[in-house]
């Protein structure tokens, strides 16, 4: 086991049941933001043939999913900074 791999394993132990949940959802709402953001700035054709209405909507949600992630990201960044 690397030190890394170490230290992330002793510092999520030390995590509240809730704060891993929110970790995990950080995790989770990440990957979804990258796919999301993925698919509007891809290569393919697919979301510039949607409708501009969808398209609008997507951008809407990829902005206020970015504002989810931003705040969860900085819970976790504080449970973290509580420990050390």
């Amino acid at each position: 086991m690397s030190v890394e791999e170490r230290v992330d394993l002793w510092l999520n132990e030390r995590l509240e049941p809730y704060q891993l949940r929110v970790l995990a959802e950080s995790i989770e709402l990440k990957t979804k933001v990258e796919k999301l953001e993925s698919f509007i700035n891809g290569p393919q054709d697919h979301f510039v043939n949607l409708r501009l209405e969808d398209q609008d909507q997507l951008i809407y949600q990829l902005n206020f999913m970015r504002g989810y992630l931003s705040v969860l990201e900085a819970r976790v960044r504080s449970f973290y900074t509580k420990m050390v």
